[in-house]
């Protein structure tokens, strides 16, 4: 069987990225988290842990996708609108 996309992104960040002689800058899943290069094709799909997935992505019970939660709007709570 051959590569997987998974693997050949994984493969590549790590690649472009990791410094295994930085040790201060964490393991290859770490500072590929941390990559600041927006602008890559591969930016949005780039390896994250499963923590950092669940703080920015929500399943969408309606329709089944997945949800960037930056883009959903606040509720309309008491305290949303007098924050303006």
């Amino acid at each position: 069987m051959g590569l997987s996309l998974r693997k050949a992104i994984n493969d590549k960040c790590k690649d472009c990225i990791y410094d295994p002689l930085d040790n201060g800058a964490g393991t290859w899943r770490q500072q590929v988290e941390a990559c600041k290069c927006k602008n890559c094709p591969i930016w949005k799909v780039r390896p994250l842990s499963s923590t950092k997935i669940n703080s920015k992505v929500v399943n969408d019970a309606n329709t089944g996708h997945l949800t960037d939660k930056s883009t959903l709007t606040p509720p309309n709570t008491l305290e949303n609108i007098l924050r303006g």
